[in-house]
């Protein structure tokens, strides 16, 4: 009785960490993403790809995180992850220190396209678009992939029902 009782306060500590914006993987985030792109009728790969350059960590050369949550950033310049939305928000009554609402401002605001990069990111280079470029078409195969491989399940399944 005492391992279901921890056991059920344990997925209950899990439960509240998943909404919190520093407990988040790689994967958690790129979900909620895609699902926040869904409901705004966005396609997700431009999102992804400006959350991924906006808020991943490399070390030694090596992307060992795809995506950052939480205030990133030193001195004057910090901003809330993986959309790096500027503290100031907080005070418009925006909740940017929360994942969900992160991730919700930061597909709202990029629903135009790439046409949006020098409006969203005030340092916006060259390196800076063409990164994000890089990664648009990056998420764009990774998804390609998904659905090819997804059609040939169907197709697989369907030609099984059918024997």
């Amino acid at each position: 009785m005492k391992a279901i009782s921890k056991g059920l306060a344990t997925l209950a500590v899990l439960t509240m960490l998943s909404n919190s914006i520093e407990a988040a993987t790689d994967a958690h985030i790129k979900q909620l993403i895609k699902e926040e792109c869904h409901r705004q009728a966005v396609d997700p790969a431009f999102p992804l790809a400006v959350a991924h350059i906006e808020s991943r960590k490399i070390v030694k050369d090596q992307i060992v995180r795809e995506f950052r949550t939480g205030l990133i950033g030193k001195g004057k310049k910090k901003y809330y992850a993986p959309f790096n939305i500027h503290p100031d928000y907080l005070k418009k009554g925006w909740r940017i220190d929360d994942l969900k609402e992160n991730i919700y401002y930061g597909v709202r605001r990029l629903k135009q396209g790439p046409s949006v990069l020098p409006f969203y990111n005030k340092s916006c280079t060259q390196a800076y678009i063409k990164a994000v470029k890089k990664a648009t078409r990056r998420y764009q195969d990774e998804s390609t992939r998904l659905q090819q491989t997804g059609q040939q399940h169907l197709r697989s399944v369907v030609e099984g029902l059918a024997d």
